[in-house]
């Protein structure tokens, strides 16, 4: 109702934000519910450092305390909305990287952050200069948790199955960020109650955003065997690959030395060792089995990938 009344300035953020509608109606009643009570929200000391008092999105929030008091009878005080704002808005997304910066420029009050962010490139071998896209996303998402953590420390809690599920999923990753997020706690001075809820949520970014964002290579194959198994493997090729890199297959008859080299090509996937012998290749290649099983298509997707390999 009260998205409604707001009509289409909605959408239209400087800063925006990734949560859902239910998550944001879950949060406003949460807030209407504790001004009824009389319990009003007590704001942290850094945060009563920032100055709302320009920033659009805030504004357009500020809007449903005159709603809510005509349909509720409910006076939400004006501390409340910033803390409502600065809920919503430490939910960040990974596809509006102007967004992202403009939230680290209003609201990054603690600058231990980027030392972070650059300990993080360093121990997963990552350039941060030329993955400047990178460095603001997780600038981003660290800002996000020390919001939270400031505001109130359960806001970074996530459910004990979706936990569970990420540790399933990104197991070795969540190691090595488990093992970031110690080394670091010192200077993020996280909750000890969440943290294991920051590192799963961290996890789960990165694998997100790493994918999002690698490179769209070329992948080349070389294929020998039975006319039905290579049939085969080049539609387990379109579908495991097609949608994040470009796919080619070689007929016979093009099969040159010079076609593989001169073509731009970041990879060369062959399941027949002769070919290896018997051209000389200028390219990243890769001899995987006769019939590909589970780990060469891992090793496929680590190799055109180095992001998501280095949290391997």
């Amino acid at each position: 109702m009260f998205l409604d009344k707001l009509g289409e300035r909605l959408g239209k953020y400087e800063i925006g934000t990734g949560v859902m509608v239910t998550g944001f109606y879950y949060c406003l009643y949460i807030t209407m519910i504790r001004n009824k009570n009389g319990h009003i929200i007590s704001l942290p000391r850094r945060i009563k450092e920032i100055d709302f008092s320009n920033e659009t999105d805030f504004l357009l929030m500020s809007e449903l305390i005159p709603l809510i008091k005509k349909e509720y009878g409910i006076s939400i005080h004006q501390d409340e909305i910033i803390w409502l704002f600065l809920i919503i808005i430490s939910k960040r997304t990974i596809d509006h990287i102007e967004q992202e910066t403009v939230f680290l420029e209003k609201y990054n009050q603690w600058p231990e952050i980027d030392p972070v962010i650059e300990s993080y490139f360093q121990l997963f071998n990552i350039d941060r200069k030329t993955n400047p896209i990178l460095s603001t996303f997780l600038s981003a998402f660290f800002l996000g948790r020390k919001i939270n953590n400031e505001m109130a420390p359960i806001l970074n809690k996530l459910l004990n199955e979706e936990i569970i599920i990420i540790k399933g999923l990104y197991g070795l990753a969540y190691e090595k960020n488990r093992q970031f997020i110690q080394k670091n706690q010192p200077l993020l001075s996280f909750s000890e109650k969440y943290l294991e809820d920051i590192i799963a949520s961290l996890t789960m970014y990165t694998e997100i955003l790493f994918s999002y964002y690698s490179p769209k290579k070329t992948v080349l194959f070389l294929l020998e065997g039975n006319h039905l198994l290579v049939q085969l493997i080049k539609v387990q090729a379109n579908q495991l690959l097609s949608k994040q890199y470009h796919v080619l297959f070689v007929p016979l008859h093009e099969l040159t030395e010079e076609r593989l080299n001169v073509e731009h090509v970041d990879l060369i996937v062959t399941n027949y060792r002769p070919y290896l012998l018997d051209y000389q290749l200028n390219k990243d290649y890769l001899l995987i089995n006769r019939v590909p099983n589970r780990n060469d298509w891992v090793n496929i997707f680590t190799q055109l990938n180095p992001l998501l390999n280095s949290m391997l």
